[in-house]
């Protein structure tokens, strides 16, 4: 960055008309005592602070391009100083603020940050606070948008750069969020390199790029809380240039390191006589586990919807005999996995409500990733392990049901099955002059639906119908029934591919949640009712 110093007599009474050439970059100094004050003259007026009666000195900066600029009068100023910021030409009436401060630096000193447009012409003024007059150093500081790496080997390289601002970096390139969570101002980091030099540390929020010096497996990053009680809802995420997540977790305690990999190198258990030995890893993670002979192990894998972890929800392996062989819960974060080595048997899986029970849900996999089985909190899961035989498991049996649990031998009466026409391919016939029941309890999601509106998403479980149009104008509604929030979607095409025609959310006369729409019914039409 060019940096230039510059000194001006302290008593050249420089006005609005004849203001000193500044550039980004700039150290100036200058004095405001013994300068007639120009107010009248030059039309300078409050701008976010008042304008002081003192002497004053006037500078122009010319935007070289857009970005943003920064000035204050920290360092040699001794006085109470202002800073205004102008567009437009002097004299009365002509000045257009832009920016001002008083005391937003350090003491008594003063600093602004504004955005630059390129070509334009800013009028700056420093003076003092009422009639205070001194001498003051002026810095300018300059982010532009044609600054950037111009170096086309480097892995940040800009081809919108113009000006090489020193930033390239010719090792990895990632880029570190961290959020700040409940408690911002207790989250700190520490990024170290796989020689133990710390490449960056910092606090919360922060979203920038890192430069890291090779691809390697060993680097680290330590995350501390100076509460101890985690980061509360804080998260960090390195993302690689084309947009895949290289590390992301929160800290659920005072202090922990995790190991990160770089580069396109990938964590995991690289062990081959551990059990969850995972050929594709190429750095080892610590997570791997070794299981005793005639042992399996069993994955669970755990989910937070609000990402604050399971809040008192805990999970239980218990074996036949209801002994507990495996425990644990989510104590933070997102998203979290226990691997637990159990002998051929028949077991149980149980999850207790917590705090807040909506929020969690779970998966078992073996260790090649295949679903053992899922749920929520609440649960009870029987399944048999590692082949065994003979076992006894109470559950769901019917299979198009959603809670289907392909173990259980014995139906227990659990079953929680969706309406007959809760997917696509099951719609109910329909035809005009009819009011027909229906109801979404226990139905799914829909991935193939698509709203015709963001503003009227599809947001929770549905049914269909289909309708066979006949070019007349076709009302449908919900307004009689008893209560709720509905919308109704209206597709053409097939299951396989709906295409929206129209949509209502709150259309019933008189207002309420329930939904009322007409349109003409010049297709084979599919009807989704839901919310």
């Amino acid at each position: 960055m060019l940096l230039l110093t510059t000194w001006s007599a302290s008593n050249a009474q420089f006005t609005c008309d004849s203001p000193l050439p500044l550039n980004c970059g700039d150290v100036t100094y200058g004095a405001t005592a013994g300068v007639t004050n120009d107010n009248a003259t030059s039309g300078a007026v409050t701008c976010i602070t008042t304008v002081g009666t003192g002497g004053q000195m006037w500078y122009v900066l010319t935007a070289p391009s857009d970005g943003t600029c920064t000035i204050n009068t920290e360092g040699t100023s001794d006085y109470d100083t202002k800073l205004h910021v102008y567009t437009g030409s002097c004299g009365p009436g002509n000045l257009v603020c832009v920016t001002g401060d008083d005391d937003s630096g350090t003491g008594l000193l003063s600093s602004v940050t504004f955005n630059l447009t390129a070509g334009t012409t800013y009028l700056i003024r420093v003076g003092g606070y009422a009639a205070g007059e001194g001498n003051f150093q002026l810095n300018v500081t300059c982010d532009l948008a044609t600054d950037g790496c111009t170096d086309p080997a480097a892995c940040n390289y800009s081809q919108s750069a113009i000006n090489d601002d020193g930033s390239c970096c010719f090792g990895v390139c990632e880029t570190l969020v961290v959020t700040g969570g409940t408690f911002p101002a207790e989250i700190g980091w520490t990024l170290t390199d796989p020689s133990g030099n710390v490449i960056l540390t910092g606090g919360a929020p922060f979203n920038g790029t890192v430069c890291l010096p090779s691809v390697s497996c060993g680097y680290s990053f330590a995350m501390t809380d100076a509460f101890g009680d985690g980061w509360n809802g804080g998260t960090y995420t390195f993302t690689d240039p084309s947009g895949n997540v290289d590390g992301t977790g929160t800290l659920d305690g005072a202090s922990a390191t995790v190991s990160l990999a770089f580069g396109g190198l990938t964590l995991g258990c690289t062990d081959v006589l551990a059990s969850n030995f995972d050929p594709s890893a190429d750095c080892d993670d610590g997570s791997c586990v070794t299981c005793a002979a005639g042992e399996l192990a069993l994955q669970v894998l755990m989910f937070d919807a609000f990402g604050d972890g399971w809040n008192g929800a805990t999970w239980f392996v218990l074996d036949a005999t209801g002994n507990t062989v495996a425990t644990g819960t989510l104590a933070d974060g997102t998203t979290g996995t226990v691997v637990s080595c159990l002998p051929q048997g028949c077991y149980s899986f149980q999850v207790t409500n917590g705090t807040f029970p909506a929020e969690v849900s779970w998966e078992l996999r073996d260790i090649g990733n295949n679903l053992i089985g899922s749920g929520a909190a609440g649960d009870t899961y029987g399944f048999s392990w590692a082949g065994a035989t003979g076992c006894v498991i109470p559950g769901c049996t019917n299979p198009i049901c959603n809670n289907y649990n392909p173990f259980a031998t014995d139906d227990d009466g659990s079953c929680v099955c969706p309406p007959d026409n809760d997917e696509c391919a099951n719609a109910t016939p329909i035809g005009c002059g009819q009011s027909t029941p229906g109801t979404t309890i226990n139905a799914n999601l829909d991935p193939s639906a698509v709203s015709c509106d963001a503003n009227t998403a599809i947001t929770s479980p549905g049914v269909w119908y289909t309708f066979i149009g006949t070019g007349d104008l076709v009302q449908l509604s919900t307004c009689n029934s008893a209560g709720g929030d509905t919308k109704i979607h209206i597709f053409s095409g097939d299951c396989s591919a709906p295409v929206c025609v129209t949509q209502n959310d709150d259309g019933c006369a008189g207002g309420g949640f329930l939904s009322s729409i007409s349109f003409t019914s010049k297709w084979c039409c599919v009807l989704r009712f839901g919310f």
